[in-house]
């Protein structure tokens, strides 16, 4: 378990990143996500239940939200 803060800045180059917040404590109702990510992208993985608004402009790369289902 972590704690997701209101602004989490995430950068991949040549590459791509995951964000795993199915496990994760949200310290606030809304969580920004500011990231760079050239030649790869960025993987957000959430539990159920969890609103996201994409706001990416996806050049060479892109994003990719995924909903994890309660076990």
């Amino acid at each position: 378990m972590w704690r997701a803060r209101k602004h989490i800045n995430t950068f991949a180059l040549f590459g791509g990143n995951e964000l795993d917040f199915t496990e994760a404590v949200f310290e606030n109702d809304v969580i920004e996500i500011t990231g760079f990510w050239m030649f790869g992208g960025c993987t957000i993985k959430l539990p159920e239940g969890v609103e996201v608004q994409d706001h990416v402009v996806g050049i060479f790369g892109g994003s990719d939200v995924k909903y994890t289902r309660p076990s």
